[in-house]
């Protein structure tokens, strides 16, 4: 008689790991660390100085071109300061108000990448008789804090004026030219100031303000 088998019974090598699926499991072991390795980004280190450090740069302000603002009299001269500043379109920068009525506010804004503008503002009841005025740039960047600055501001030559024409000329840019550099809030207003122009001038025939960051 044959004895049947006890389903009870286990083989010898019961407790034996099968080498086939060790191999398998190192495989896809393997291929995860690959896996993740191939998945993660790296940013370059950029020298700050004498740190180094990530360059997130494309994050915030980038570095741009000069931009300049520019603005014109409105008219074409009356004697006793009748005159005020006009709109003008140029590169780099969109017209939010244009000045009009005639003394309102004037205003500019421009882009400065992804994360950030400059807005000029001249302010309402500004003359181009010569008469000094002040207006102002205001950077709205966010971080990394690039170095946006005001490069210059000037006007063009007062024509004409009682006692003859008077040059053109620098403004006085608070702070200096070059602003705060690097940056370390934002927003923050560089304001510039037209001198007055004695004489009885008629009027200014333009003003120039450019910006860079760097």
């Amino acid at each position: 008689m044959v004895e049947s088998p006890d389903s009870n019974d286990q083989p010898d090598d019961a407790g034996a790991v099968d080498p086939s699926s060790v191999d398998r499991r190192a495989a896809l072991k393997k291929a995860g660390v690959a896996a993740a390795v191939a998945g993660a980004v790296w940013v370059s280190p950029r020298i700050d100085g004498l740190s180094i450090a990530p360059d997130y740069a494309s994050a915030g302000t980038t570095t741009t071109s000069q931009i300049c603002f520019v603005w014109n009299s409105d008219g074409p001269g009356n004697w006793g300061g009748g005159n005020h500043f006009r709109s003008v379109p140029g590169a780099g920068y969109n017209v939010l108000t244009n000045g009009k009525p005639p003394g309102g506010t004037l205003q500019y804004v421009a882009a400065l990448g992804p994360a950030g503008n400059a807005t000029m503002t001249l302010p309402s009841g500004v003359k181009s008789d010569g008469s000094a005025f002040t207006g102002d740039v205001t950077f709205s960047i966010d971080p990394p804090f690039n170095k946006c600055h005001v490069t210059s501001a000037n006007f063009a030559p007062v024509t004409p004026a009682y006692f003859g024409d008077l040059g053109g000329g620098a403004m006085t840019v608070v702070p200096a030219a070059g602003g705060p550099s690097p940056n370390t809030t934002s927003p923050f207003a560089v304001p510039f100031t037209m001198p007055a122009r004695p004489g009885n001038a008629e009027r200014v025939n333009g003003c120039t303000v450019c910006i860079q960051c760097t």
